[in-house]
């Protein structure tokens, strides 16, 4: 078994402008050398608006870990003021101005034109969502055959796959001529968001059980890291966030 070091968590509770509160909780570990994991979330009081990321970089390295980092504030500054679809381009800007490294992501805000979340995202960070007392996946992870990377033919919004036999996760870089999948969530949906650390390493079952037995986002968000870090059998990284609507 693989001892994993604590590298951060947080809570948050936020007022949504004529909606309901929302009380965030996160936790990140790491068994690597570098936590290539990120996590941003991005509040506006005067006006209610909020928004996340969580980035998942590609390898175990300082730059992947920088990388990581400043994606996700990117993403979730540019989701909370704008949109979810400019925050994942505003992550892929921040891979470009930097010039190396890359991660997968997914972003979220609330979103008050549709009355809930929106949602984009590239590569395999999950989202899911208790819906009637039920666990329920709201992404669908993205792969790509080797051959077909970085082909210009891709449909518009990836495909899913299993991902077992697929060579190559697609990155913020892809953007180039794809945009991301997204989705819109009610507000009164409790959001998890994993990196693959976690979901990989959990079965459906395990992440349900935990999240449904355990109401408090920090708790649950810190249970479902340290139990899939518990399983690693290789170095990792995990992260985890809990939107909880009250």
């Amino acid at each position: 078994m693989i001892t994993p070091t604590p590298s951060g968590h947080s809570s948050i509770w936020h007022r949504q402008k004529g909606n309901p509160t929302v009380h965030s909780g996160s936790f990140s570990v790491s068994s690597q050398r570098f936590n290539t994991d990120g996590l941003a979330v991005s509040t506006r009081d005067h006006d209610g608006r909020f928004g996340w990321a969580v980035t998942d970089g590609v390898i175990d390295s300082h730059i992947s870990q920088c990388i990581a980092y400043v994606t996700a504030h990117a993403a979730a500054e540019t989701a909370a003021h704008d949109s979810v679809l400019k925050g994942v381009q505003a992550a892929r800007e921040e891979n470009i101005a930097h010039e190396a490294g890359d991660a997968c992501l997914i972003v979220g805000r609330f979103d008050s034109s549709h009355g809930g979340w929106s949602i984009a995202w590239v590569g395999h960070c999950r989202a899911y969502g208790v819906i009637d007392d039920q666990l329920v996946q709201l992404t669908n992870d993205h792969a790509l055959p080797r051959a077909t990377y970085p082909s210009n033919d891709l449909r518009a919004e990836f495909p899913a796959h299993d991902l077992k036999g697929l060579k190559l996760m697609p990155t913020a870089s892809i953007l180039r001529h794809h945009r991301p999948a997204t989705a819109h969530i009610s507000l009164q949906c409790r959001l998890i968001i994993l990196t693959d650390g976690i979901h990989t390493t959990l079965t459906y079952h395990q992440i349900a059980d935990t999240v449904l037995t355990t109401p408090d986002p920090d708790d649950c968000a810190r249970l479902l890291v340290t139990r899939a870090a518990q399983a690693w059998q290789r170095p990792d990284s995990g992260t985890a966030l809990v939107i909880n609507p009250t």
